[in-house]
């Protein structure tokens, strides 16, 4: 079962990561997308919803949320990396 939005602020909020809507948003895209995203996939998807969002964002969302161990980076070769959601 996928975390409801609530559940993704309240890991955020015990891992000290200050909570934003685009932040909460690529976790969420992370845990209702299990395909092993890539940067791109999710820039682009969340860029429907939310058309301020930069692809600097995304990137530093995920370094944020991998360093504080709720993403792993799945690093395919020295040009792609992909991310997923840890169970929550």
């Amino acid at each position: 079962m996928d975390p409801t939005f609530e559940n993704l602020k309240q890991e955020l909020k015990k891992k000290n990561i200050s909570l934003s809507y685009q932040r909460l948003k690529v976790l969420e895209y992370l845990t209702q997308n299990r395909c092993h995203p890539t940067v791109e996939q999710i820039f682009t998807e969340l860029q429907k919803e939310i058309p301020t969002l930069s692809k600097t964002t995304v990137y530093n969302t995920l370094r944020i949320l991998a360093e504080a161990g709720l993403v792993k980076v799945i690093t395919i070769d020295e040009r792609e990396s992909r991310y997923d959601s840890l169970d929550t």
